[in-house]
């Protein structure tokens, strides 16, 4: 099953359906899937001006999870840039009141945190590279990594996601982006990094022309035409 991220007015409607055993969506549930995310670089086309914060994370943070980690960074560094829906923030700011995860100082710092939400991928772009640090995190289940990440890359954003195996297939870690196991590593990679900006600044610029160059929808449409096209073949 191959994942094509916001490709479905690109290919032909036959690939929508399950057909010679694939699956094209926006998303996938299928833990079995090969995720090929892909993006339009000129949509995220943006120039570095200046930094305007210091520790990013974009996404609906009222998961579990998420909300784990996020109460761990706000310990750690205090107040961050958090860019998601008005309702999915206060969501999160009251489980993580109910859940006990912070105090009420650092309950502050969090709903301080709060940047509100961004329409366009031009706005997300200039968000994400005048950003120090764009944390991804998963929101429950194990996934290889999200379409954030490629987006983040795209606009020329230094990137701390979540290792796996496939990530690092595609990208050569602590060089195009870096990845993180668990929450003392990201805690302690942030600080490394933001005390080092000038070395997150060229892995962000290598991830950027990694992405540019091989995650075009065009090259992704091609990798998975082809897979299509072998598996047929061997199956006649």
């Amino acid at each position: 099953i191959m994942h094509f991220a916001e490709l479905k007015h690109d290919i032909p409607k036959i690939y929508y359906k399950k057909e010679n055993n694939f699956i094209f969506s926006s998303d996938s549930t299928d833990k079995n899937f090969l995720y090929i995310p892909s993006a339009d670089g000129k949509k995220y086309r943006t120039k570095f001006l200046k930094y305007h914060h210091n520790i990013t994370f974009c996404g609906n943070p009222a998961f579990y999870n998420r909300e784990k980690i996020l109460s761990q960074i706000i310990l750690n560094f205090g107040r961050i840039s958090i860019f998601c829906k008005s309702y999915d923030f206060y969501k999160s700011l009251d489980e993580i009141y109910k859940n006990g995860l912070l105090n009420n100082y650092h309950l502050e710092l969090f709903r301080d945190s709060y940047k509100g939400y961004v329409e366009s991928q031009q706005e997300l772009a200039q968000i994400f590279i005048s950003s120090k640090i764009n944390i991804d995190m998963p929101s429950g289940g194990i996934k290889p990594y999200n379409y954030r990440c490629i987006e983040i890359m795209a606009s020329g954003g230094f990137l701390i996601t979540p290792f796996s195996n496939q990530l690092i297939k595609q990208f050569d870690d602590g060089k195009e982006l870096e990845t993180y196991n668990t929450e003392s590593e990201l805690i302690d990679k942030i600080a490394f990094y933001l005390e080092n900006v000038n070395i997150s600044r060229l892995i962000a610029s290598k991830g950027k022309k990694n992405v540019l160059s091989s995650c075009s929808f065009y090259d992704r449409l091609k990798k998975g035409l082809k897979v299509i096209y072998d598996k047929n073949s061997c199956n006649r």
